[in-house]
Order: structure tokens, then C-alpha cells, then sequence
């Protein structure tokens, strides 16, 4: 039962924690400004009744919920990660710009395209642009994969699985905490903008 949750809960825990981490961040640039129970009006003090009506259990599962809600909407996609980073010529951090294999697995299997080409055709070798259409159509393969291994393998599926959360867990919680420091800096104090070296091992 507890191997079959695991996946669930690692899949949640990314979208609450940014979630948590965008409210955060939202509370310190505007959170002066929001009104207290006392001095609240209109829609606010709706609100303000609504919650003393439904109890603070449903109201922390409202705000879990909503914080959920909007981290699923805010995270990024590894694809989505590299784009941004490429664009902000971080080559370092993203060589392969968002292609889903790095420059030497590219190569790898475009040999192993040609290879291929090579032991069904006895002619001689394919050209490059045929190579590099069968290269494409096996990383378009790559998707059936997870669902191979959900059917026969479910233990490496369930590691994979592990590695797969943990690496989005820790590129989108150290993308958007790169804001989260300077905001501190400003508002609290300077000192706080030493958590912004903690950012290099997320991303690494």
C-alpha cells in the first residue's frame, strides 16, 4: 500500500512546495497591505466570515489545496527549464539547450541509427537526413518507456520514478527561489542573499 502512495506523494510535494515558496514571496511584497480580521470590508471580510464559519480545519485544507493548485499551474518542465535558461545564455547550466538528450547522447544514437541503417540495408550507408529521422522517431519512443516498465518492471519504475521527482523537485524549488533572496535582502536584511549560493547545487 505504502509503494503504491509513494509516487502520489512525491508528485505532490513539488507543486505545494512551490506553491508555498510563490505565497511566500507574494505575502512579503503585499502582505502589509492586507487587511486584519477587524478592519477588513467588503469581499475580504467574506472571507474573514467565511473561514470562522467553516472551522480552520477546512480552511487550512482550502489554502493546501489552493496552494497546490497554483504550483501545478507555475512549475516548469525540464523542456520548459532549458528553454529559459538558453535564452538567458546560461550554457553552462543548460549546454544542450532544451533538447531532451545532451550533445554526446545525441551523437551516441545517431551512430546507432547509422549502424542500424547499415545492418538492414546492404547497399551502403543511409544519408544523414534518414539517419538522423530514425534518430528522432526512437527518442519519440523514449515516452513509451515509463509505461513498459509500470507493466513489467515496477521496481525500476518505482526508482525512476524517484529520480524523476527529486531532480524536478530541485530544479523548479531552486528556479523560482532565486527571487526569493533578493526579496529578503530588501526587506528584511542583506545578510539574507547568502542563501542565494545555496541555488548552485539545485541546479547543478
Amino acid at each position: 500500500m505504502l509503494t503504491s502512495l509513494l509516487p502520489g506523494f512525491r508528485h505532490f510535494r513539488t507543486p505545494f512546495a512551490l506553491g508555498v515558496l510563490f505565497a511566500f514571496q507574494v505575502w512579503i511584497l503585499i502582505g502589509e497591505y492586507v487587511p486584519s480580521q477587524s478592519e477588513a470590508q467588503g469581499f475580504i471580510e467574506r472571507v474573514y466570515v467565511l473561514g470562522g464559519v467553516a472551522g480552520n480545519a477546512a480552511v487550512m485544507a482550502a489554502i493546501s489545496f489552493l496552494l497546490y493548485l497554483v504550483g501545478d499551474i507555475i512549475r516548469l518542465s525540464p523542456n520548459q527549464m532549458m528553454r529559459i535558461l538558453w535564452r538567458l545564455r546560461l550554457s553552462r547550466v543548460a549546454p544542450h539547450q532544451f533538447s531532451t538528450l545532451s550533445a554526446p547522447s545525441r551523437a551516441a544514437l545517431f551512430e546507432f541509427a547509422s549502424t542500424a541503417f547499415k545492418v538492414r540495408k546492404e547497399e551502403g550507408a543511409a544519408s544523414d537526413d534518414d539517419v538522423r529521422k530514425l534518430r528522432d522517431e526512437i527518442v519519440l519512443e523514449f515516452t513509451k518507456v515509463r509505461m513498459g516498465l509500470i507493466a513489467n518492471h515496477l521496481d525500476v519504475y518505482l526508482e525512476h520514478d524517484r529520480f524523476d521527482a527529486e531532480a524536478d523537485f530541485r530544479l523548479n524549488v531552486g528556479f523560482y527561489s532565486a527571487s526569493l533572496w533578493p526579496l529578503l535582502a530588501w526587506f528584511w536584511t542583506p545578510w539574507t542573499l547568502l542563501g542565494a549560493f545555496c541555488l548552485d547545487s539545485p541546479v547543478r
